[in-house]
């Protein structure tokens, strides 16, 4: 159940709420591109301060798919894809998550 949720149920949620709404609404008040790195901050912060760095830059990936597709699918893929890769290292080499996002 708990693979689900961060492979499957995690990347919908996530992406509907910043690269669907919260951007479009930042977009209202800023260009495009101020919007995606709010968002990207944003999205980075909400994962932890000492994952804040990494998962922004990942979010800077997820909104240019958004931006360029100009759907939310294609950034939910990709960010399914991600955590689905990320739980399969971590459950294959124990500590890879600490290595990969030192705190």
């Amino acid at each position: 159940l708990e693979v689900t949720v961060i492979v499957c149920v995690a990347p919908v949620v996530e992406e509907v709420i910043f690269r669907g709404y919260l951007f479009a609404s930042v977009c209202r008040a800023v260009p495009g591109w101020l919007a995606q790195l709010v968002v990207a901050a944003l999205f980075g912060l909400a994962h932890g301060l000492e994952h804040a760095l990494p998962i922004g830059v990942l979010s800077l990936v997820f909104g240019y798919l958004r931006g360029r597709s100009g759907a939310l699918s294609p950034s939910m893929l990709v960010h399914a894809l991600h955590n689905g890769l990320t739980v399969a290292a971590v459950v294959c080499w124990p500590g890879l998550l600490d290595l990969l996002y030192a705190r």
